[in-house]
């Protein structure tokens, strides 16, 4: 299966100039992370929480990031694990979010430890479009 039929898009209509909103996301919480005073990993359920994206949908842009090598992710035998920005990912997210309201308001998303709902963690529609 190749990427196409994956993101479910036939490559005639993307915007090479618009990033994905959930990678978006997961880069802005990332970032925002690494920014925090003491700015380490983040837990991956933390992250999805603050990302507003399912598991199994973080772990695979984990993966393709950490491909990239944007980011680096941890896992245990468990399936608990942290993720947190390479320096290249820093300086990539340094670019695409310094913008004034470039960065998707993660802040208005409530704190993961204040809930278990988990019923709108796949949805990504309240994350811009980046330029």
């Amino acid at each position: 299966m190749n990427q196409e039929e994956d993101t479910g898009n036939d490559g005639a209509d993307a915007d090479e100039d618009t990033l994905d909103p959930v990678l978006a996301g997961i880069l802005a919480a990332l970032w925002q992370a690494a920014r925090e005073p003491g700015g380490g990993p983040l837990s991956l359920a933390r992250l999805s929480k603050r990302a507003s994206v399912q598991m199994s949908v973080l772990r695979r842009v984990l993966t393709q990031l950490a491909e990239a090598d944007l980011a680096e992710a941890e896992i245990d035998e468990s399936g608990r694990g942290t993720a947190q920005l390479t320096a290249e990912g820093r300086a990539l997210c340094d670019e695409l979010f310094e913008t004034p309201g470039a960065l998707p308001d993660l802040d208005s998303l409530e704190d993961p430890e204040d809930s278990d709902d988990d019923e709108d963690a796949g949805r990504s529609e309240h994350l811009p479009r980046i330029h």
